[in-house]
């Protein structure tokens, strides 16, 4: 696997973290609390700095109300379309370059 490609969708999942954490109206330093690490630890974790082990993981689903498979499975699927729309955008390109070099454009 491309590490680069890696390191986007581990960045978008961490970011699928943060949209749920606001979306449940709670800060960071709440989260910080519940894992027992400073806000600047946590803060940390969500810019991909300081890496998120599996038990903090699990903590922070457990503060977030939401199951790991809940997540995996909202995150997968925003991946998915991701990738579907970089992949419809690739095509769509490769088309219009063949038309211009059909037609001399």
């Amino acid at each position: 696997m491309n590490q680069k490609l890696f390191l986007e969708d581990v960045t978008d999942l961490l970011n699928e973290l943060k949209k749920i954490r606001e979306k449940k109206g709670l800060t960071q330093a709440n989260v910080a609390d519940a894992l027992c690490i400073s806000t600047d630890g946590y803060r940390k974790i969500e810019n991909g700095r300081n890496a998120l082990t599996l038990v903090r993981f699990l903590k922070v689903c457990q503060t977030l109300e939401i199951s790991p498979t809940e997540f995996f499975a909202s995150s997968m699927g925003y991946l998915f379309e991701k990738e579907v729309l970089k992949n419809e955008k690739f095509m769509l390109k490769s088309q219009l370059d063949h038309v211009r070099e059909e037609y001399g454009i």
